[in-house]
């Protein structure tokens, strides 16, 4: 929740102090007195830029007051509450001559004079605030923040373009586009395992199933002769036995008798 802002020299406000209460909060005040310049203010105390910056429709030299007197300087500040804890964003725009550039910026936390969180980096203050706020510029310049005259230009739009520009504002479209692209990275993964099947089909139907049933009766037949030879080699073995046995028995025969 943003529960002050503070601007000094920014566009047209000389010093304003305004202080937010929970609920719905209305500025009022005649055209031209300084309503939009309040909301963009916050704008710009929050992230260091605002979507007139961004498009360069104005530069920061713009920003600092000009009338009645010409400043040189301007401030802006916001304060607003993370995680219970109240915090102060300051930023200081100074112009030399035509130019000007953001001099300062810094985030405190517990008031303007409170501890020193981030400083004086524009973008690493800005990085800070917007992991504390979970929120960052294109999404709060898109979904929280509208320019003058943003919302009557949405209720002129016929329905369906409404939707579509309400999507391209807070970028629904990058999810849409995210998802079509998702789509056809499945779609040809499946055309891919399609015809992998195909493959693996086609395969098989050119195997020969007659040669490998023919191979296979060969194998067993090479089994079933391979069995009948190791028989034969058993019996071949039994009879080397007995041949070596009668062998042995006739030389012992022969040596007896030649010693008679």
């Amino acid at each position: 929740m943003i529960s002050r802002v503070y601007l000094k020299n920014w566009k047209s406000h000389h010093e304003t102090e305004l202080t937010f209460s929970e609920g719905v909060n209305v500025l009022v005040g005649e055209m031209g007195s300084g309503k939009s310049s309040v909301v963009e203010g916050i704008l710009f105390a929050l992230y260091g830029t605002t979507p007139a910056l961004q498009s360069r429709k104005v530069t920061l030299d713009k920003l600092v007051r000009r009338t009645p007197s010409r400043a040189n300087e301007c401030i802006v500040e916001a304060d607003f509450e993370s995680d219970g804890e109240t915090y102060t964003v300051r930023r200081e725009i100074v112009r030399d001559g035509e130019n000007a550039k953001t001099d300062t910026s810094e985030l405190r936390k517990g008031g303007v004079d409170g501890e020193l969180v981030e400083a004086p980096q524009t973008s690493a203050v800005t990085e800070k605030l917007e992991n504390l706020l979970g929120v960052d510029y294109e999404l709060f310049s898109r979904s929280i923040y509208a320019e003058q005259n943003q919302l009557d230009y949405f209720l002129t739009l016929r329905s369906g373009e409404r939707k579509k520009k309400v999507d391209e504002l807070l970028e629904l479209d990058r999810f849409e586009t995210a998802r079509k692209t998702l789509v056809s990275v499945i779609n040809r993964l499946e055309d891919r395992r399609k015809n992998r099947e195909d493959d693996l089909e086609r395969m098989q139907d050119d195997i020969d199933t007659d040669a490998i049933q023919g191979l296979e009766e060969k194998l067993e037949a090479g089994k079933e002769e391979l069995e009948e030879l190791q028989e034969t080699k058993d019996e071949l073995d039994e009879q080397y036995e007995q041949v070596t046995e009668r062998f042995e028995a006739v030389i012992e025969k022969k040596v007896m008798f030649i010693e008679c």
